[in-house]
């Protein structure tokens, strides 16, 4: 994050506001976590900046993927993912069944036990959670 620190410094002392098209703080490429766009947003709010947030886990991102399919009924939808905070939340949120994908961001690490409790789901859990997509 450093390379981009002092862009943010600037932009955030002009009141440019930040938009984030892609909350997901952390993205897996050839086995290597990177950060992602969400990650260079929570920079920019800890210098004082102002982010604007697109995709999930916001509900407008869902709400347009149903009207593209046609406004299938929540419970009927299923969602696969592997970023606990944005995935996971979001689709869950929305009433949707998820799949858990633990062999990406989140590799070895187990489902939080208490996911449901710390974000407002009661006792929430994923319908099944797998280590990959082969």
């Amino acid at each position: 994050m450093g390379d981009y620190k002092s862009t943010l410094e600037d932009l955030s002392r002009r009141d440019v506001l930040m938009h984030c098209l892609n909350p997901d703080r952390v993205v897996v490429r050839g086995g290597v976590p990177e950060p992602c766009a969400g990650a260079l947003a929570d920079v920019f709010l800890s210098l004082g900046g102002r982010v604007e947030w697109y995709g999930k886990p916001f509900p407008s991102i869902y709400r347009h993927a149903l009207g593209l399919a046609g406004d299938p009924p929540p419970d009927t939808v299923l969602a696969i993912g592997d970023a606990l905070q944005t995935d996971v939340l979001g689709a869950a949120k929305m009433g949707f069944e998820v799949v858990f994908v633990a062999g990406g961001i989140h590799a070895g690490e187990p489902f939080p036990h208490d996911f449901g409790p710390q974000n407002g789901l009661g006792d929430w859990q994923p319908v099944a959670v797998v280590d990959g997509l082969h």
